[in-house]
């Protein structure tokens, strides 16, 4: 079979040849020449570009992104008030912790709605009976949700076309696949592609896709981390060790709080939208304790009251312990180290543990002060009183410093019920007059000793 032989066409006059020439005979122009294929490859691509030109600001119209509320109020919270029709949004969360539950909760609340339409949940891992089961105990009324078992993004396309859902649950997107790709299922040119179909196939019919994704051992998202940056949201599902509470973290938002959190709790109706964030992770007690006490830290716009515990022992062996859950190690050994300068305690020959009720991990410095105070009550085994609460970063030199947002801290600790917070000289002098709740200042560590336990 003969190919087609190239052709050549000048750029100046449009003359074509069949052999490539050096000088034009018809304008007599040089080198000019240039094959036709690739000649009308350029003209497309540059047409296009000129269609595409820059806009000056003031020129471009805007609306206000509309969105769907779930009636869920942390779910709604983390999303930045509910969702939006178009939206690619990353659900990731260790197994079993519920991910799958949260989605079929909302799709029960969104299927409420008069006017919402069918509501797609494709499943890649479970048959549909296994989905159905979950449906049927969880939202055992929804006439509008469909259940396809499907791994290959093609199927799952013509279903979308023939249903015209309004929300889809793709679980999960390692498991998902397409012909136009070579790799298997959850390699990392198979999630990138996918995504990309998912990502264009969802704006342009004004869907809003929740895609569950695997996360690896260090609870990261599987797959590369282009995903993360190709999809609108980016939540995680965290309840390993908190018990039956649950956190919905935004890591990623192009709509809302990028740091926003939404807290639940699991019954036998799923899960529910926690009522008093506040006391979620701390309990006042009504008798004081050696080695325990209060700090509040700020997760997104909310304010949680956390208890800290600390438990000082001599060591029988050359060297001690450090054993911390909650606050990473390196933190606890540098506070550690500002005890022993700046208060003479020598650790070196103690074990230290230290724990944050509730299962919770806290990267806020403000609970500094906190951390040191359950320390010091455990050391020389004197109680704290049970409604007393601690708020301060530390510094090197020992120098206590106010933490971020103090004044919504201090609001939300008088709410819970507190009487006495030891919190930075400049804030006590500060915030002393617009509270009720009794401000001790305190300039450095060594204040705290002096204060805390010769009142």
């Amino acid at each position: 079979m003969k190919t087609k032989a190239p052709q050549y066409i000048c750029q100046n006059c449009s003359k074509k040849v069949f052999k490539w020439v050096g000088r034009c005979s018809e304008c007599h122009s040089w080198n000019s020449f240039e094959n036709l294929e690739s000649y009308e490859q350029n003209l497309h691509s540059n047409s296009d570009l000129e269609k595409n030109l820059a806009k000056q600001i003031h020129d471009i119209s805007h609306e206000q992104t509309a969105r769907i509320s779930t009636g869920i109020c942390e779910f709604d919270r983390v999303l930045g008030g509910g969702i939006v029709p178009g939206s690619l949004v990353l659900v990731g969360g260790d197994p079993g912790v519920g991910k799958s539950t949260l989605l079929t909760i909302v799709f029960r609340e969104l299927e409420k709605m008069k006017n919402m339409g069918p509501l797609l949940y494709v499943s890649g891992e479970e048959s549909v009976s296994q989905v159905a089961a979950r449906f049927n105990r969880l939202a055992p009324n929804g006439e509008n949700f469909w259940v396809l078992h499907e791994n290959e993004l093609e199927r799952i396309f013509s279903q979308v076309d023939r249903l015209s859902p309004k929300v889809v649950v793709i679980d999960s997107i390692q498991t998902t696949i397409t012909k136009t790709c070579m790799g298997g299922a959850g390699s990392a040119s198979q999630v990138k592609e996918v995504t990309h179909e998912l990502m264009n196939k969802m704006k342009s019919k004004g869907i809003t896709c929740f895609v569950i994704g695997h996360v690896t051992k260090d609870g990261q998202i599987a797959g590369p981390k282009l995903l993360e940056h190709m999809v609108d949201t980016v939540v995680y599902f965290e309840g390993e060790g908190l018990g039956e509470h649950r956190i919905l973290r935004a890591v990623k938002n192009r709509y809302g709080n990028a740091r926003e959190v939404g807290l639940f709790v699991m019954n036998e109706k799923g899960l529910s939208g926690v009522s008093n964030p506040i006391e979620c992770f701390a309990g006042i007690h009504e008798a004081p304790m050696e080695g325990r006490s209060l700090t509040t830290i700020v997760e997104g716009s909310r304010v949680l009251l956390i208890e800290v515990q600390g438990l000082v022992l001599e060591n029988k062996f050359s060297q001690g312990r450090r054993v911390s859950q909650g606050v990473e190690a390196t933190r606890l050994s540098l506070l550690l180290a500002v005890m022993e300068k700046q208060m003479g305690i020598p650790f070196s020959m103690s074990d230290v543990f230290l724990n944050i009720v509730g299962g919770l991990k806290v990267d806020d410095r403000s609970a500094d002060l906190a951390i040191m105070a359950a320390l010091w009550s455990s050391l020389n085994q004197l109680k704290i009183d049970c409604k007393t609460a601690f708020i301060g970063e530390m510094g090197l030199n020992g120098e206590v410093r106010a933490g971020k947002q103090i004044e919504h801290r201090l609001r939300e600790a008088q709410r819970a019920g507190l009487s006495t917070i030891f919190v930075a000289a400049s804030v006590a002098k500060k915030f002393k007059l617009k509270t009720t709740v009794n401000l001790i200042g305190i300039e450095s560590i060594p204040d705290l000793k002096e204060n805390l336990f010769n009142r």
